[in-house]
């Protein structure tokens, strides 16, 4: 992908200042002022993990997703939990579905906005929004 285009240019890895699941979702001018200047320049060979993790992940090609990832551990230090959390998807398991079924479960309020805050609390390495929680949420109440 990125290493097969005709670009001779830096290409640069800008994380979040905050250790929160919401990622960027959560700074303001400030803290993405920092975080650019933290920027990380990306090597050959990083880029090469990450196009082959990506690869994995989305083509669904040879390969073990945990054992590529954890080769970026240095420039994403909780890259385990993320690749944990999307084995934890996969080979019909559905850990974000389960979460959201014992939410319900266990909570009287039922209602969207308290399930979807108690989820993305719970459950933030998913990164999902209103849209994703509440496709899941709409089925389980169906049922």
């Amino acid at each position: 992908m990125i290493l097969s285009l005709p670009l001779k240019a830096n290409i640069y890895l800008i994380r979040p200042t905050t250790n929160s699941w919401l990622g960027f979702g959560g700074m303001h001018e400030k803290t993405f002022a920092e975080a650019y200047n933290k920027k990380v320049l990306l090597n050959k060979n990083q880029l090469e993990d990450f196009q082959k993790l990506w690869n994995i992940y989305s083509q669904k090609e040879e390969g073990d997703l945990m054992t590529s990832g954890i080769k970026l551990k240095s420039l994403i230090p909780r890259i385990e939990n993320v690749l944990q959390a999307q084995l934890d998807r996969e080979d019909g398991k559905n850990r974000p579905l389960e979460s959201l079924k014992r939410i319900l479960t266990e909570s009287e309020d039922h209602s969207f906005s308290t399930v979807f805050k108690a989820f993305s609390k719970k459950e933030g390495i998913y990164g999902f929004g209103d849209t994703s929680i509440k496709k899941m949420y709409d089925e389980l109440m169906k049922s």
